[in-house]
């Protein structure tokens, strides 16, 4: 995990541009995460549509692939 990009040393009066510069990275970088989730989330919604359950009957034997 990255350190925060908001340091706690200077005063907060001291830089006030870089302390909004930094501020901006820090939530584009958040909504930039938020929907890579929002991505992964409808990928894994649209993947289990298409699944099926297995045709198989209880106690029946079958072969099962370890790759």
């Amino acid at each position: 995990m990255p350190r925060s990009m908001i340091w706690d040393l200077a005063k907060q009066t001291e830089y006030p541009g870089v302390r909004v510069f930094a501020l901006q990275q820090k939530l584009m970088l958040m909504a930039a995460h938020d929907s890579i989730l929002a991505v992964r989330v409808k990928e894994i919604k649209t993947a289990n549509k298409k699944h099926q359950l297995a045709p198989f009957e209880k106690n029946e034997l079958v072969y099962v692939s370890v790759h």
